[in-house]
């Protein structure tokens, strides 16, 4: 299970609660997160693969990850494929097709990056917690936003700004064809809320065999939104038919809020 940028691996903690107990997770810590180092490499692809290779677990593994792990878990496929058994991949993108769109990127990206590299890490967070994609959340417990609040403002500036910058959605390759030809199952998920997401995940299995899951009732941030109907997700597909069907929306959660 890989957290997404600024986060942890406790952030995880109400997925893995509600998943059956036998099931064996492993939750590392993003390079460049909580004071683990951001790796030295020479040119981008090098990055991607260093970072899958450095949180990629000791056996076969279905790879779970959030935004930012998720890309992380895609690059897998590429840097440590005897490791990767399957993907979940939630909210995670495959990479920009065209320079237009990567100019377009790099200038979202420039102010978030330059707020990180002053080392004025709460101005960052709060700028982050308002972007649209976010909006979501606003109807979560107090509870919940303050602990993801609280995860992002113990990071160190300078690792997140390494791991901002190192693994910028506007450099990073485009894996359509890699995901096209992943060879094992591969299963998109996004909130129903996401129109994003759910635009992208539709155009993705147009072109590669891959399943796609909507979580009514969740934004971006699934894992955070709808935990325990990420692990009803996850369940199914460690215990279910293996590959799962293409397409399914999956019923609506319980409220969440407490």
């Amino acid at each position: 299970m890989l957290h997404g940028f600024s986060g942890a691996p406790e952030l995880w903690a109400e997925v893995r609660a509600a998943l059956d107990p036998a099931i064996p997770i492993s939750a590392p810590t993003l390079p460049g997160h909580g004071g683990r180092p951001f790796p030295a490499a020479d040119g981008v692809a090098a990055i991607w693969r260093s970072c899958a290779r450095a949180v990629a677990p000791e056996t076969p593994a279905i790879w779970v990850g959030y935004s930012l792990g998720a890309r992380i878990a895609l690059a897998a496929l590429d840097a440590c494929p005897e490791r990767v058994l399957g993907l979940v991949l939630i909210g995670g993108h495959p990479g920009l097709r065209t320079d237009a769109e990567r100019d377009a990127r790099a200038a979202w990206e420039a102010p978030h990056a330059a707020c990180l590299g002053g080392g004025d890490l709460g101005a960052f967070v709060a700028a982050w917690e308002r972007e649209p994609i976010f909006a979501s959340q606003a109807a979560l417990p107090a509870r919940v936003r303050d602990a993801q609040r609280r995860v992002r403002a113990a990071h160190d500036p300078a690792g997140l700004a390494a791991a901002f910058t190192g693994l910028a959605l506007s450099a990073m390759p485009d894996r359509r064809a890699l995901l096209a030809a992943a060879g094992v199952p591969v299963t998109l998920v996004h909130g129903a809320l996401d129109a994003r997401y759910a635009a992208l995940h539709a155009e993705l299995a147009a072109l590669a065999p891959v399943a796609v899951r909507a979580v009514p009732g969740a934004g971006h941030n699934v894992p955070l939104e709808a935990p325990a109907a990420l692990a009803a997700l996850l369940t199914a597909l460690a215990t279910g038919p293996w590959p799962p069907d293409r397409e399914e929306t999956l019923p609506s959660p319980r409220s969440q809020a407490s």
